[in-house]
């Protein structure tokens, strides 16, 4: 989880649009416009139906196929655009779960650049209520906030709470943004509007908390964080966030109480295991954190990301001065990351110490 904000996982609304001018992916650039109406909506309409139903079988390559068809006859259509996004960013979440952070990282913008330009075609077309239109800017702020494009999410996402003001998430979004920009002060406002709306919205006390943490206000933080793990306690996101609440304000034992009980697999997740070495480094204890670390390792060995584990590993085990054990972690990853700089900069660290 990113310092200052409660990562909240980006949900695709199956209702929403976005998108980007036509390029090198997707159909055709080259291919003459034509209005739906000239289509025919029946026959947009059937393609559009189609193609959800293969998205909801989880058949993307048919999905893909219709919408690239679609696209060439009806390219300003704004729910073909909203489709081929979703379907990028999917691929997207293959590629990252695949290992292929380059291509993921691509393919994550294309969506958010689709999205965009779906959002832009319903507005210009007309004839999509304001609750649809909101919904088009939530979905298009959520995969732009997902490509890294901060201010163009907040955009959207503050488009959406004008559109449909009754809503929790829009604000909640927004809040999220705006810690991510270092601008706590709208960003509690934002909070505040999505109680206001949802005084059931863990999230909103939760992001609040990490506000207070960020200005020493520890009573705040921890009252916060115990209203979000109230509201939903088997919320596995909110009790890390509690743990990393409690070292942050000197009390790492307490932290370590809410993560050594979760089960063993559990405590392997790479950001549980941070956190409980964290917590153990900074009761000075290194060679527990190179336990947990290891944990992390030796139950995911395989994971894209598993060489960072056998890094941090090693790391704690040399400053707990298990030089030999830090030793054979390095090995473990250079197999599989020989030219990451964390990895070289260990190397170089056992090297010196000869």
């Amino acid at each position: 989880m990113a310092k200052g904000i409660i990562v909240k996982a980006c949900a695709l609304l199956l209702g929403c649009a976005a998108g980007i001018e036509l390029g090198s992916c997707g159909p055709d650039a080259e291919t003459s416009p034509a209005p739906a109406a000239e289509v025919g909506r029946a026959a947009v309409e059937a393609s559009l139906e189609a193609a959800e139903q293969y998205m909801t079988a989880g058949n993307t390559a048919s999905a893909r196929a219709i919408v690239d068809r679609l696209l060439v006859k009806a390219p300003r259509e704004p729910r073909a655009q909203e489709l081929y996004g979703r379907i990028l960013y999917l691929e997207g979440f293959e590629a990252r779960r695949a290992g292929d952070v380059a291509a993921a990282t691509r393919l994550v913008a294309e969506a958010s650049d689709w999205y965009h330009k779906a959002v832009e075609n319903a507005q210009a077309q007309g004839g999509f209520a304001p609750l649809s239109l909101a919904g088009m800017h939530q979905s298009a702020g959520e995969i732009a906030s997902a490509a890294g494009r901060r201010e163009q999410a907040l955009e959207h996402f503050q488009a959406a709470g004008r559109l449909d003001p009754a809503s929790s998430k829009p604000p909640l979004y927004e809040a999220q943004l705006l810690i991510q920009l270092s601008r706590p002060e709208e960003a509690a406002r934002a909070l505040e509007r999505t109680l206001e709306l949802d005084p059931d919205e863990a999230y909103a006390h939760a992001s609040l908390a990490e506000l207070a943490v960020n200005r020493a206000d520890r009573e705040a933080a921890v009252g916060h964080i115990t209203q979000a793990r109230r509201i939903d306690p088997g919320n596995l996101t909110l009790r890390l966030q509690e743990a990393r609440i409690h070292r942050r304000t000197g009390d790492p034992g307490r932290g370590l109480e809410l993560l050594v009980a979760l089960d063993e697999r559990t405590r392997a997740q790479e950001a549980i295991a941070a956190e409980i070495a964290e917590c153990y480094l900074a009761l000075g204890e290194p060679g527990k954190a190179a336990e947990a670390w290891e944990l992390c390792y030796r139950l995911r060995p395989r994971h894209p990301d598993a060489w960072r584990a056998a890094v941090r590993a090693a790391e704690a085990r040399f400053a707990a001065g298990d030089r030999d054990r830090a030793l054979w972690l390095y090995e473990q990853a250079v197999l599989y990351a020989p030219d990451q700089p964390d990895v070289r900069a260990l190397g170089e660290l056992l090297a010196a110490d000869r």
